[in-house]
């Protein structure tokens, strides 16, 4: 499908990992579950404690989400300043979504997380945005990639300004989820930023991504995406316009249970064919180990959010994995049809 397009174009982001694999300060997690419309209140509670945003979680395709999941971390042993938040909902087709990021962005807010929220009575995008201190204002862009010819065209003409891209999401243009095409959020930061480059590849095999990828790796590009689009795994990756540094991935087909396994930095996973199989993409470079924390989510009550204590049995569970950070958190339904919170935390290791 896309594996033949290769576009220069635009890097941070969607797979939640930093670009150098650092290894994460110990953090104190908590975590919230709220209707979208509820959200910024939760998200008020535990900022004004200095709880910051760091991840926000995507369903699998076969999960429409009934709200919106936030795991948000502050160090521990730290002063503890109040952290800003703001919820932005738009139609889930992405339209009108770019003035409110445009406008949280001149006031220093920046994007942790996007997702696809599929509340009655229709589905909308839901975008996570999170402030501490001072910042300097940024600009984003709103590309849906309903035409990647088109759509790369214009990517890279943001590139040359410094794009990066920094969140994705399905958006709501087909009946059936695995079928729908996804958004992708670029960020002007702040002060000057090199023009960059970017190409996109997907493959439906482990083997024809991991060759994909080190393809890409090879001259330079790190994955800076991840997503299911259709039957193929699409990556979205970068590199600073003429940096050859190599970059080695590797793809492998194993389950979320087994990931201790996995013995590279994670950087991001996607269905595999049935059952329970995922392609676990990882950085050759960078050895860590990762774990898995799985939770039931509690249901949300009548005013739309999730009761704060059991929710921080699920922010324990994450905290006691301690120098690691969470970086995935997928929804799946469980075999009573409970929904199921799956979060991959990982630490470098020398």
């Amino acid at each position: 499908m896309r594996n033949t397009l290769f576009v220069t174009l635009l890097c941070s982001i969607v797979i939640g990992v930093s670009p150098t694999g650092a290894q994460a300060p110990r953090s104190d997690y908590r975590v919230v579950f709220a209707s979208a419309t509820q959200l910024s209140r939760q998200l008020d509670e535990v900022g004004r404690d200095g709880y910051a945003c760091t991840t926000v979680a995507h369903g699998d395709a076969a999960v429409a989400l009934p709200g919106v999941v936030v795991a948000l971390g502050r160090p521990v042993g730290g002063p503890v300043d109040p952290v800003m938040h703001r919820v932005i909902i738009a139609p889930g087709s992405g339209v009108d979504l770019a003035a409110p990021l445009q406008q949280a962005g001149a006031e220093g807010f920046r994007l942790c997380g996007l997702v696809l929220d599929e509340e009655p009575p229709r589905p909308r995008l839901v975008a996570v945005m999170v402030r501490q201190g001072s910042a300097p204002p940024a600009r984003f862009i709103v590309e849906p990639l309903q035409n990647y010819k088109a759509s790369l065209v214009r990517l890279n003409q943001a590139a040359q300004d410094g794009l990066v891209p920094v969140a994705a999401a399905p958006i709501d243009n087909n009946r059936v989820r695995e079928m729908r095409s996804w958004l992708v959020v670029g960020e002007h930061a702040g002060g000057r930023v090199a023009a960059r480059q970017v190409a996109v590849r997907s493959n439906s095999g482990a083997d024809g991504l991991q060759r994909a990828l080190n393809e890409q790796g090879g001259q330079g590009y790190r994955i800076d995406a991840l997503w299911k689009e259709g039957q193929d795994a699409v990556a979205m990756m970068s590199r600073a316009a003429g940096d050859m540094s190599a970059h080695s991935y590797a793809v492998d087909v194993t389950s979320l249970a087994r990931i201790h396994s996995v013995s590279h930095l994670y950087l991001a996973d996607v269905p595999y064919l049935s059952g329970d199989d995922r392609l676990i993409v990882s950085d050759r470079a960078i050895s860590a180990t990762n774990d898995l924390e799985e939770d039931a989510l509690p249901p949300l009550n009548g005013i739309g959010y999730a009761e704060p204590g059991k929710m921080g049995v699920i922010g324990d569970h994450i905290s006691r994995h301690h120098g690691s950070a969470p970086l995935s958190m997928r929804i799946r339904r469980g075999p009573r049809n409970e929904l199921i919170l799956a979060t991959v935390v990982t630490e470098r290791t020398p």
